[in-house]
């Protein structure tokens, strides 16, 4: 049966090194995919080189909700798959490469060569920083003689 190994990186241009380095480990290139996000638009991408693009491969949009989708048809679970596209529209890189049971370690061991994002702890940075953003949304707004109820802080799970 197939197995599906998923790594989240900072940038296009380190998930770019990992699909090259898992074609040079012979995973067929077909079963490797980039996706990408930008934190500008919030815009979700699945990049492929064989396609024209000023030589930087092909960006096809997917509308949101589009990379959980795919991720939950590689085996991921939701609460994982949601997290990810949350990531992608922070920008980062997802590199997934479907393989057998005997490969995917394999696998495993060369997305982890590579500098892997921590999505546990980049989801806790996201958290702090909407909290900072709320609190101080509040205290301009107590400042200017409003007032604002704030929910708690949510605790993120695993």
């Amino acid at each position: 049966m197939g197995k599906t190994a998923v790594g989240l990186y900072e940038t296009s241009a380190e998930a770019q090194g990992v699909l090259n380095e898992l074609v040079s480990a012979g995973f067929g290139r077909s079963k490797i995919r980039i996706m990408l996000g930008d934190n500008t638009t919030r815009g979700l991408y699945e990049w492929d080189e064989n396609l024209p693009d000023n030589g930087q491969g092909e960006r096809s949009q997917w509308a949101n909700g589009g990379a959980t989708t795919a991720l939950l048809s590689m085996g991921v679970p939701r609460d994982d798959a949601e997290d990810y596209e949350e990531a992608l529209h922070h920008g980062h890189a997802l590199v997934s490469v479907e393989t057998t049971g005997q490969r995917i370690d394999k696998a495993v061991d060369i997305m982890s060569h590579h500098d892997m994002v921590d999505l546990y702890g980049r989801k806790l940075d996201w958290q702090k920083t909407a909290s900072t953003g709320t609190a101080a949304a509040s205290a301009a707004s107590a400042a200017a003689g409003k007032s604002r109820t704030l929910k708690g802080d949510e605790e993120a799970t695993e």
